[in-house]
């Protein structure tokens, strides 16, 4: 559909009259300027109404021209927007990772030995097991009474007696000097001495305590020389499932 006409306005021809007389004086100043004195041209009549009327006739025709112009560009924008849109190429499907190969067996994790260690029973250990140890004290010849005893190893060797739920086994040794059944009475005696320091002082359970002689039947060095002699002359301590 084509837009109305816009009306006539006097103060269009107002204004091709006074562009038209600019015009024309322009001219005739260019004339008056390339004309020798005496032959100046006449002036240019001023133009008549009709003249002006086809002029605003022209201007109006080309103001439609264009309104048209512009409503077949409009109804083609609409013809466009009114096409359906493209559809959008679908995203190309990611193709599955291949399986593993069940042949091949895994060699880091063999299915065969996990299986067999899920319904192998767990190995039964005591925790609270305290292996046999030098009770840390000394012992002069002929002598039950402990001397030049290490307090902080004493106390970490209580402490894992206490946690040990089985019997204490303490063994008093000696070295091979003197009559063999002396020996067994002292060896027997240190054990004695180092049982009651761990009941009395340190609270452990009489009830618990085994006190042993073994005399010089097993030495723990050779009693050829003094170094020797004085590491046999010993008490050992154990607790748990090895008694």
């Amino acid at each position: 559909m084509t837009p109305p006409i816009p009306q006539k306005d006097d103060r269009i021809y107002a204004i091709l009259v006074s562009a038209l007389v600019l015009i024309a004086s322009a001219v005739g100043w260019l004339v008056s300027d390339s004309t020798p004195a005496g032959q100046l041209a006449a002036a240019p009549p001023a133009p008549s109404r009709a003249e002006m009327d086809s002029v605003a006739k022209a201007a109006d025709g080309d103001k439609t021209a264009t309104a048209q112009q512009a409503g077949r560009g409009g109804a083609s924008a609409s013809a466009d927007d009114s096409r359906p849109a493209t559809a959008a190429k679908p995203a190309a499907t990611a193709e599955p990772a291949a399986a593993p190969d069940e042949s091949e067996p895994d060699l880091a994790s063999p299915p065969n030995q996990a299986s067999a260690d899920d319904t192998r029973p767990p190995p039964q250990t005591d925790q609270a097991f305290v292996a046999e140890r030098r009770f840390p004290a000394s012992f002069a010849v002929g002598s039950a009474r402990p001397v030049y005893i290490k307090r902080k190893k004493l106390s970490q060797l209580v402490k894992q007696l206490d946690a040990c739920p089985g019997r204490i086994v303490v063994k008093g040794h000696a070295d091979s000097t003197g009559d063999p059944r002396e020996n067994l009475e002292l060896s027997r005696e240190r054990a004695a001495a180092v049982g009651d320091l761990l009941a009395d002082k340190y609270n452990l359970d009489v009830q618990r305590i085994d006190v042993r002689g073994l005399g010089d039947s097993e030495p723990a060095n050779p009693n050829t020389n003094l170094a020797g002699r004085k590491a046999n002359r010993r008490v050992t301590v154990r607790c748990g499932s090895a008694n």
